[in-house]
């Protein structure tokens, strides 16, 4: 089972994500081999209680595009809006979507450990602004 760490530059909060490889092989495999991820990340605006990374980097052919796709998601998973490469990590209640309605997105990593931590981070960012988010292949 692949895992891969989430945490912000010059913060101690650090999370542990599983990869969904069994319900998105495909953009599993594109997203790991696109790791590490360094990249500036905003409070969503429309999604609720969510980070986003736009673009992050991780392009998935259209072929692959629909996996395990949604607008249902919990607390801790981590989806993939392809069409513009919008990375969407969902610390607490959300969904994902534009200001003109729900965005079904790829759901391909659930956070296992330190969402509490990781929450506590995001929760502060639409008073101070984005933070840079590290993404990286857990050893």
């Amino acid at each position: 089972m692949k895992a891969i760490t989430l945490g912000f530059k010059n913060h101690d909060a650090q999370a542990t994500a599983i990869l969904l490889e069994k319900e998105s092989p495909a953009t599993c495999d594109i997203f790991w081999k696109s790791l590490p991820i360094e990249h500036e990340a905003v409070h969503s605006s429309w999604s609720g209680e969510c980070i986003l990374v736009v673009p992050c980097g991780v392009e998935v052919p259209e072929e692959n595009r629909g996996e395990n796709e949604t607008i249902f998601v919990g607390p801790g998973e981590i989806a993939l809006f392809t069409p513009v490469q919008e990375l969407l990590v969902f610390y607490g209640r959300g969904q994902p979507r534009w200001r003109s309605g729900p965005t079904p997105s790829t759901v391909f990593a659930r956070i296992t450990e330190g969402l509490e931590e990781f929450a506590a981070i995001c929760q502060i960012m639409p008073k101070e602004g984005s933070k840079t988010v590290i993404i990286r292949r857990k050893e």
